[in-house]
């Protein structure tokens, strides 16, 4: 019955070549106007799974709660300097902001007037403790520099603590750490070489208190165009061209990164946007070299060409119709529907040139080619639509709408190619062919599968049952960020943020009704031995506070005379900068005469380094 079937269009398509032309016409051009009319396609990696999945839910009401995470790039500056870290972040976070074409929102998360003003209570009662006693021993150094807020005053500070170490109330071991990391920053300088200084880290005392951070964290909300390949990139070049204006880049000891799921997205689809050219052609030219060799004949080649566009044009406009809107995996019935479509081509135009080589006329060649393939094609048409209906049943909306379009594709590709197809060859007339198609070289291959067609079956059968018994062996990958490309900036990016302990993406977010359920929750989670810390809302309000004030106050109590003097020197002139330089560095000189070991060492050097900077 299906053969009668297929036969029977067949041969209206024979007798009415003209008709089914003009009526396959008349659905590619609906077609084509229907789908430019309504053409909708999402890069929203979201899209492709239901919202109406129990994680979904959870994720739409963290966004809902939260909205300034959403849609997030993750600026990552790093520093080779606290201090450069600092202003290179503030920086940049105000140039984006004041950027309001490529950006809603931009925030500091680890930085920012508050941290600025409340930060060192975040750090435990002891590191403050350590904190502040480092700053308090660092006095002597101190004073002359917020004084005179020079090189003369720096000089003098040295010289206040090389006093010290000459009276006998300091030991030059003590004082060893500023002397050597000055040297060590002023000795490259004199070289020419990169050199970088921190006033943080040489009053921090070393393993003790709280660590300076070389990495801070800018949160933007670029303003992202869905309908392009990379919503994001406009934004994200912004950040990379206000980092070039702003000079911070490696010459400057900055490094500026982005990363988040903005331009991870983005780098996942750069790819493709960038060879679908070269892509396209190769695809054309391998499906033209393949239709070549099938059938011999450049009038079949061009039949079945012009049949898988007018599907391609049909299929796009059904696929529209029934789903509304492609996505980044709908959109792959276009590789599908071509390879099938070329396959239903080469099987009739095989066939009908082989019925052709034997004397057929072309209108008696195709319809017994229909005679012969009808149920063939049918039967594998509909067992290939039934595997895309298996993709219906799942919450990952790209693969059930990739199965929708795909299904309908396939009864397309079948139903033209038993009309359109058989229509354009009888208006084309292909001349018979001179010999049979395909290889002669091949056919002892052929002679050689059939005399051995059961031993070869077998082989297969043992080669199905070796590898069903091998599937426990096989393992799944989960990790979604194994599927990106490794080496592209924004995962490279992540990749590093993954050993991060502070600042690691590695989290879990948990909604709660009310703060002190959210505690407690954290409490609960806190003890758990895979969870290696848990944060709420009350982590923003610092424990132990009254004594840590009770640190600060008295650290405040002895350095505020210190760092805020009443008078500030006047600027020094080079004649009194080279007498400072060259004073000191007599001084570090008879230091380091009387002393002995690495403290000495480096105090002759940071004296000689003196008298070259004089």
């Amino acid at each position: 019955m299906i053969a009668a079937q297929v036969l029977r269009l067949v041969a209206v398509s024979v007798r009415r070549p003209l008709v089914v032309l003009l009526l396959c016409l008349a659905l590619f051009a609906i077609a084509i106007a229907y789908a430019a009319g309504n053409f909708a396609m999402t890069t929203d990696t979201a899209a492709l799974i239901s919202p109406k999945v129990d994680w979904r839910r959870d994720e739409k009401a963290v966004e809902t709660a939260f909205p300034q995470l959403t849609d997030a790039v993750l600026v990552i500056v790093d520093g080779r300097t606290p201090e450069l870290a600092e202003a290179a972040t503030a920086k940049l976070a105000e140039r984006l902001e004041h950027d309001r074409a490529h950006f809603r929102l931009v925030r500091r998360p680890d930085g920012g007037a508050f941290f600025d003003r409340e930060g060192l209570l975040f750090g435990s009662v002891a590191e403050v403790r350590s904190a502040t006693a480092a700053l308090i021993e660092a006095q002597p150094l101190l004073g002359p520099v917020a004084s005179d807020p020079s090189l003369r005053g720096v000089a003098r500070a040295l010289s206040t603590a090389l006093t010290g170490v000459e009276n006998g109330s300091a030991s030059l071991v003590q004082i060893d750490r500023p002397i050597r990391t000055m040297g060590d920053a002023l000795g490259r300088s004199a070289h020419g070489e990169p050199a970088y200084f921190s006033w943080q880290q040489l009053f921090a005392e070393p393993g003790k208190g709280l660590a300076q951070p070389l990495r801070r964290l800018i949160l933007a909300q670029p303003k992202l165009d869905h309908g392009s390949l990379q919503p994001g990139k406009a934004g994200v070049d912004a950040i990379a061209g206000h980092a070039a204006v702003l000079d911070l880049d490696a010459t400057h000891g900055v490094s500026v990164r982005a990363t988040g799921e903005v331009p991870l997205a983005d780098e996942e689809l750069a790819s493709l946007e960038e060879n679908i050219g070269l892509v396209g052609v190769v695809m054309a030219a391998a499906m033209l070299l393949t239709l070549w060799f099938a059938v011999r004949s450049a009038k079949i080649v061009a039949a079945i060409v012009l049949t898988i566009l007018t599907g391609l044009a049909i299929t796009t406009a059904a696929g529209l119709l029934a789903v509304g809107e492609l996505n980044l995996i709908s959109v792959a019935f276009i590789p599908l529907f071509v390879g099938l479509g070329v396959d239903f081509g080469i099987q009739i135009s095989v066939r009908f040139s082989a019925e052709r080589a034997e004397g057929a006329s072309t209108p008696d060649a195709l319809e017994r080619a229909a005679g012969a393939l009808g149920a063939p094609l049918t039967l594998a048409a509909g067992a290939v639509f039934l595997g895309f209906g298996a993709f219906l049943p799942t919450d990952y909306v790209g693969i059930s709408e990739l199965g929708i379009i795909a299904g309908l594709g396939m009864a397309i590709a079948l139903a033209l190619s038993i009309t359109l197809l058989p229509a354009l060859l009888v208006m084309l007339r292909p001349g018979a062919p001179r010999r049979e198609v395909g290889f002669s070289a091949a056919a002892p291959a052929d002679r050689w599968l059939a005399r051995h067609r059961h031993a070869v079956l077998w082989a297969f059968a043992a080669s199905m049952l070796v590898s069903i018994a091998l599937l426990p062996l096989v393992r799944f990958d989960f990790n979604p960020l194994h599927l990106r490309d490794p080496d592209g900036p924004a995962m490279r990016a992540l990749a590093d943020l993954t050993h991060d302990p502070l600042r690691t993406p590695n989290t879990i977010n948990l909604l709660a009704p009310n703060a002190d359920k959210a505690k407690a929750l954290a409490a609960r989670l806190a003890a758990i031995p895979e969870v290696a810390q848990a944060i709420s809302i009350d982590s923003f309000v610092p424990a132990d506070q009254s004594a840590k004030l009770a640190e600060i106050g008295d650290a405040s109590l002895l350095l505020d005379p210190t760092i805020n003097p009443f008078d500030l020197t006047p600027p020094p002139s080079d004649g009194d900068t080279i007498a400072a330089l060259k004073a000191t560095a007599a001084q570090l000189r008879r230091v380091a005469a009387s002393g002995q070991g690495s403290a000495a060492a480096d105090a002759y050097r940071l004296g000689l380094i003196f008298d070259r900077l004089a």
